[in-house]
């Protein structure tokens, strides 16, 4: 396994959200990557900022790291058993807590909140509890703000961008492309 020296995405947010140009930037990566993983057949499904490394040096670059989760697109497909509460929970998406089947649109979620932490430095659903039932109600029925309402200067398509990534599966983007098309069309 390679040796990447850097900082964990989330080592550097506890220093605050990142300046929108970084963002997007690491956000095209994370995106770029998402696109090489989900074409080799797999789903990561622990998508989060403690999960992308930001590699040391004058060009910054992010390596998504654990496939301790992943699994097999089409096996997941085939399950009929997923386990709910495997992963984070304020990055999974309400059907993952539900136990559905994992889809592609699984790590888009994820990758919304990510991005929204970058952005806002905050995450858009925080838990003091995460483990907890209440917890987990709560997360189910909870809406993420609009990452402008943390952070004044975003612009608008970029909230759309977010709230595309994190909203119901049936409004969510459908693929990693598509994603990244909404990135290129501002």
């Amino acid at each position: 396994m390679e040796l990447i020296e850097g900082t964990t995405l989330n080592e550097r947010l506890l220093r605050g959200a990142l300046a929108l140009d970084a963002s997007v930037d690491i956000a095209r990566q994370l995106l770029e990557g998402l696109r090489a993983i989900h074409a080799a057949g797999v789903l990561h499904l622990d998508i989060k900022s403690s999960n992308v490394m930001l590699r040391s040096g004058p060009e910054r670059r992010a390596v998504i790291l654990d496939f301790g989760l992943a699994r097999a697109a089409l096996a997941a497909s085939r399950s009929r058993h997923v386990e709910p509460l495997t992963g984070s929970l304020p990055y999974m998406p309400p059907e993952q807590i539900l136990g559905h089947t994992p889809s592609v649109q699984n790590d888009i979620f994820a990758f919304g909140v990510v991005l929204f932490q970058m952005l806002t430095g905050e995450l858009p659903f925080p838990s003091t509890q995460p483990s907890t039932s209440s917890s987990i109600v709560r997360r189910l029925s909870a809406r993420a703000p609009r990452p402008s309402q943390l952070v004044p200067a975003i612009p608008r398509w970029l909230d759309q961008l977010v709230l595309g990534c994190m909203t119901h599966p049936e409004h969510r983007f459908r693929h990693v492309g598509a994603v990244i098309d909404a990135l290129d069309a501002r």
